[in-house]
């Protein structure tokens, strides 16, 4: 109950904007209606109405010491994030826990220094993840500006720990909705992220709503 609590917190933002605005950037796009040269509303409408969601990565390798080894930053795609969020603005199923990935051909985490995973960074709530290769420290947050109101965002920080030399090709953000995973946003990386072992990858995935 706790998760189901934060995870509705987090989302307060999105649930006020959905019921103040008419449409939606997760619904299909459909022709706009034609309109007068004197219709009030036209310039409206060419500007676009509706909710729109921005995932933005920032991503930090660094190197045993501390010392910073890349940073990286880059937008994403929603993948079956509108499924998830229906769920939630519609309460349809309790909502549970949040997962980042981080693919790299065979994986470049480990739970017993041969074998090679998919690193999974996961809440502390997570009790499906192997605990050996899925590092429980995810933390999701609203921030606040410093007089104490929602920015209306949404952030999730975590780190993991590498095992295996490879290239990060392609990260996901996953929800539990209701009791399987179900990716939420993802990028294809046309410029891999290089990882060495013991090395630290730092995660903040930023999700805002205009």
């Amino acid at each position: 109950m706790k998760t189901l609590r934060r995870v509705s917190t987090v989302f307060g933002a999105v649930i006020a904007v959905a019921l103040m605005c008419p449409a939606t950037a997760l619904a299909q796009e459909r022709p706009a209606p034609a309109t007068s040269a004197h219709d009030p509303q036209e310039s409206d409408k060419a500007r676009g109405d509706g909710i729109k969601v921005h995932g933005h990565w920032a991503i930090d390798v660094r190197n045993p010491d501390g010392t910073l080894s890349s940073h990286n930053e880059f937008e994403n795609a929603l993948i079956n994030g509108a499924q998830a969020l229906a769920v939630i603005l519609s309460k349809a199923a309790p909502v549970g826990v949040w997962r980042v990935r981080l693919l790299a051909g065979d994986g470049v985490c480990t739970d017993d220094g041969v074998r090679r995973y998919v690193c999974s960074i996961s809440e502390p709530a997570d009790v499906f993840g192997d605990p050996r290769w899925v590092f429980p420290n995810l933390q999701l947050s609203a921030p606040r500006d410093s007089s104490g109101q929602l920015l209306g965002t949404l952030e999730l920080t975590g780190n993991a720990t590498v095992s295996f030399a490879g290239s990060i090709d392609y990260v996901e953000a996953i929800v539990q909705n209701p009791s399987v995973f179900v990716s939420f946003s993802g990028k294809s990386l046309a410029t891999p992220i290089e990882v060495a072992p013991g090395q630290t990858i730092h995660v903040r995935l930023t999700y805002s709503f205009s």
